[in-house]
């Protein structure tokens, strides 16, 4: 299972020795006879389904593979592959040049590729961190489970947006019970007031919001559940929505977290999203995109606009179920402009280190090819596009809250 990644970067001093390659692979040491050049081999299927790294006692100059993110901080990470080696990485290392903060597109608990070189204490560094995606994450993930966020790193209570996927899966139904109670789609911002402070589950209470800023910020965030009118009365949101958003979110969770903006949108329109779910949401780049920055509680789209993770593990939470018992007619077809989902026009940079993805015209395209322009520079299926809509800010602005 080789991994050609050279045509996506900038060219390297020396090639890396890389833990998918098959067969065997010679490293030449100047001043020994050919003879006690050293071997080493690695069995692509193999590092795939362990995670590990097989080294020798002399080592290769320059490394890459993967591993999970171990530690975390806005500067610099850690990742741990599964031998237990541990690689070092700052965030001029990182595949996003214009990001400031790793940690607000990054968690503990994601799977990393990496490109490293050996420093000055013969230990590896990394040169290079990236999500995988594409056909390697297809493998590396094959029936992979989604990777639980919170168990390698839970939300501290006292953040400003605590969060618990046990509590969240009490929430929920709770919140729904307002809408089911007054037989309406649409409700006032005081009756969850209301409802909230009678709540005899503290804990519950406390989760939600102990005042009436914090119970709105909580309903504003949770946008596949709810929408906010220009009335100021919250909505039930589509059931389309909430399923569309539900399972991109399962695929990157199933994905090791993050993958390239490509990978994701190959799987929104691919076989295993119901035909129904885009036939409300639309299904071009400019609509899919849309989708994703509209929810940045549950997503974060990298700043050049090349990579997107996921924030959180979701409670599977049967809300069609509910909408089908209690509003069957909620879930019709309207136009898009009446989803909130009308052409926004979305910016992005270019990176150096971009995937390589296919320009589509009118047919689907594969992650890797390429598509290059004068100068022979790689471009993303993401250029060429305007600047990120009003709204778009304001989803971003509300998230920071």
């Amino acid at each position: 299972m080789a991994y050609e990644i050279g045509g996506m970067f900038a060219q390297q001093p020396h090639h890396p020795h890389s833990i998918w390659s098959s067969g065997t692979v010679q490293l030449t040491i100047p001043g020994l006879i050919p003879t006690m050049n050293t071997l080493m081999s690695a069995n692509a299927s193999y590092v795939a389904n362990h995670h590990q790294l097989d080294l020798h006692t002399s080592k290769a100059e320059s490394i890459q593979g993967y591993g999970q993110l171990t530690w975390l901080s806005g500067k610099a990470g850690l990742i741990t592959c599964k031998n237990k080696m541990v690689i070092s990485f700052q965030i001029k290392d990182f595949c996003d040049q214009m990001l400031t903060d790793l940690t607000s597109v990054l968690r503990v608990g994601f799977t990393l590729s990496f490109q490293a070189s050996l420093n000055e204490t013969n230990e590896y560094t990394a040169t290079l961190v990236y999500p995988l995606y594409g056909q390697v994450a297809e493998q590396v993930f094959l029936n992979a489970p989604e990777v639980d966020l919170e168990k390698a790193c839970p939300t501290p209570p006292s953040s400003k947006d605590a969060y618990s996927p046990v509590i969240e899966a009490r929430a929920v139904p709770t919140l729904l019970a307002i809408f089911q109670r007054h037989a309406l789609t649409q409700i006032q911002l005081s009756s969850l007031h209301s409802q909230m402070s009678n709540c005899a589950d503290d804990e519950l209470f406390r989760y939600v919001g102990t005042s009436s800023l914090k119970r709105r910020q909580f309903v504003e965030r949770r946008t596949h559940l709810f929408r906010l009118t220009p009335e100021d009365n919250i909505a039930l949101q589509s059931p389309a929505v909430y399923l569309c958003v539900l399972r991109l979110a399962s695929y990157l969770l199933r994905r090791g977290g993050a993958t390239a903006i490509q990978s994701l949108y190959d799987y929104f329109i691919g076989p295993d999203m119901a035909p129904e779910i885009r036939d409300q949401i639309g299904e071009s780049r400019q609509e899919f995109l849309n989708l994703v920055v509209s929810h940045p509680w549950i997503f974060a789209l990298f700043p050049n606009r090349t990579y997107v993770s996921v924030r959180r593990n979701l409670p599977h939470y049967d809300y069609p179920g509910f909408i089908k018992q209690h509003f069957p007619d909620l879930d019709v077809l309207r136009p898009s402009s009446a989803r909130g989902y009308g052409p926004r026009p979305i910016a992005r940079s270019m990176s150096a280190h971009q995937p390589l993805v296919q320009a589509l015209s009118n047919n689907r395209s594969a992650v890797g090819g390429s598509l290059v322009q004068a100068g022979s520079r790689p471009v993303s299926l993401w250029d060429n596009r305007n600047s990120i809509s009003q709204v778009s800010r304001l989803l971003l602005f509300c998230y920071c809250l």
